[in-house]
């Protein structure tokens, strides 16, 4: 439905030149248009990337190419329309020149000059802003960058629109600075992920809005809890598991346990560059605004996500570093059967089945954050609840060859935390209407 729309906004603005076109100017717009989409490509491929395909945005295109870029190549790449358009308006000058009586030509290069020009300007969403962006990314910092960008488009956007209505008062008819006043402002008002979702692979992996998501209310719940798969969308939501424990979740009153997958690296790119945190997506809120943020672990590989994962989410990425009970990470899964890889990142592990134990660790967490508890505390009534381990409460030794040779626990802890079983398959918890993907096709 947005690519609808943004196409249809492409074409409303095509329909309203030529409609507003009274000096036959409108098919040199068009091929300046086209030598400028040339430009950027011709400049992603310098930098080093791939085109794969253009995406509509409001009133335009986004071209997608593969590569990790640079700041300053990201800041090639965005100048490259504009360059063209100058290049292409100086040599349509000089051949005007030399060709005296052929008006179309001077009339070829004033639009070059004018759209070349025009995409300069210092604002969002045009290439002048994104190269100011980039380099004050590249200077100094992604927010403060960011926070600079959006000031002087702002500033742009406001000077476009007082000079819109003086024309428009002058003329009675003329709207195009007026238009471009408000295209600037309206993109300083979209969410920045409006923005970026666009320009990264696949964006329905982002969206959320799924069929059998379950939304609630965040002042009618006392947790909220954060079910992190440590990969791609598509590998998370075909896991039976998660499904089953989102819906379980769900089913308690108190309870809003909503989904976040791994980013593909052009997410997490654009992610970073925004300074947006990694979200759910139920809600679209950062993981620092959960109480629990719980990692099925599936397989070795996807230990690294896990750290990528609470970085981008702006959580402590140290169980140590973590203070208080909120952002408490624990983790479940055919892989904590050997923990010892995270102990130092994950607070409490689920060894076995975690249909029973975790909504065991949820009361006592309820109840913990009820009554105030600290940290330690909480973790050391955890310990308590079979198939739960601790790493923090066990003291690993080791001989003089530095080989492992033993653990000890401590406050109370089992010295062998014995794994959960489900034991009666036919009262577990199955959900009626598990949650799956929307038919998005070649999103």
């Amino acid at each position: 439905m947005r690519k609808k729309l943004c196409g249809l906004g492409t074409v409303f603005l095509l329909a309203l030149a030529y409609a507003l076109d009274t000096e036959g100017v409108f098919p040199y717009f068009v091929a300046a248009t086209v030598l400028h989409e040339l430009g950027h490509v011709a400049a992603v491929y310098a930098c080093g990337g791939r085109v794969r395909g253009f995406a509509p945005v409001p009133f335009g295109f986004c071209i997608r190419f593969d590569g990790m870029l640079s700041y300053w190549r990201d800041a090639v790449i965005a100048g490259g329309g504009a360059a063209m358009n100058l290049m292409s308006a100086f040599c349509l000058s000089v051949a005007a020149k030399y060709s005296p009586g052929v008006e179309a030509l001077s009339l070829a290069a004033g639009v070059n000059l004018l759209l070349g020009l025009f995409n300069l300007l210092p604002a969002l969403p045009l290439d002048g802003g994104r190269m100011l962006y980039a380099l004050m990314a590249q200077l100094t910092d992604d927010r403060r960058a960011l926070m600079v960008t959006r000031v002087v488009s702002l500033i742009v956007g406001a000077a476009a629109g007082a000079l819109g209505v003086y024309i428009l008062v002058k003329t009675r008819y003329n709207m195009s600075i007026l238009a471009v006043s408000g295209l600037i402002l309206e993109v300083l008002m979209l969410k920045e992920l409006e923005k970026i979702l666009p320009r990264v692979r696949k964006p329905a992996r982002y969206a959320g809005g799924e069929f059998a998501q379950v939304l609630k209310s965040k002042s009618s719940v006392e947790l909220r809890v954060a079910f992190c798969f440590p990969d791609v969308y598509e590998v998370g939501m075909s896991h039976l598991g998660m499904k089953i424990l989102y819906g379980l979740y769900n089913s308690i009153d108190y309870c809003w346990c909503e989904r976040c997958f791994a980013p593909w690296p052009d997410m997490e790119a654009e992610l970073r560059a925004a300074g947006l945190p990694l979200y759910a997506l139920e809600s679209g809120d950062g993981l620092d605004a959960f109480d629990i943020i719980a990692f099925t672990l599936q397989y070795e590989l996807s230990f690294t996500n896990v750290l990528n994962m609470l970085a981008l989410g702006g959580i402590p990425v140290r169980a140590a570093e973590r203070e208080g009970l909120s952002h408490l990470v624990i983790a479940g899964g055919c892989c904590t059967a050997n923990p010892e890889p995270l102990a130092d990142f994950v607070d409490v592990f689920v060894i076995g089945e975690g249909e029973d134990v975790s909504l065991e660790l949820f009361d006592l967490y309820r109840t913990a954050k009820r009554e105030n508890w600290d940290k330690h505390r909480f973790l050391v009534a955890a310990a308590q609840i079979g198939g739960c381990y601790v790493s923090a409460l066990y003291t690993p030794h080791y001989d003089e060859n530095g080989h492992f040779a033993g653990m000890t626990p401590s406050d109370g802890a089992p010295e062998r935390v014995v794994k959960r079983i489900v034991r009666d398959l036919d009262r577990a918890y199955y959900p009626r209407m598990p949650g799956r993907t929307l038919d998005r096709g070649r999103s």
